[in-house]
């Protein structure tokens, strides 16, 4: 993406997929308690995304 977009796009762009990632981890996780497929927390503790 080198050129193709400016500084204060990339960080749109950055939120943006930031902000995405963790609405689906939450509906992940709501769906994972919803359905009962916890057993211990390993499950859900396997879907938080690491901070870069």
């Amino acid at each position: 993406m080198d050129g193709k977009y400016n500084e204060l796009e990339l960080l749109f762009i950055r939120e943006v997929l930031d902000q995405h990632g963790e609405y689906l981890t939450d509906l992940l996780q709501d769906e994972v308690i919803r359905k009962r497929l916890r057993i211990s927390d390993e499950l859900l503790e396997s879907l938080r995304l690491p901070c870069y």
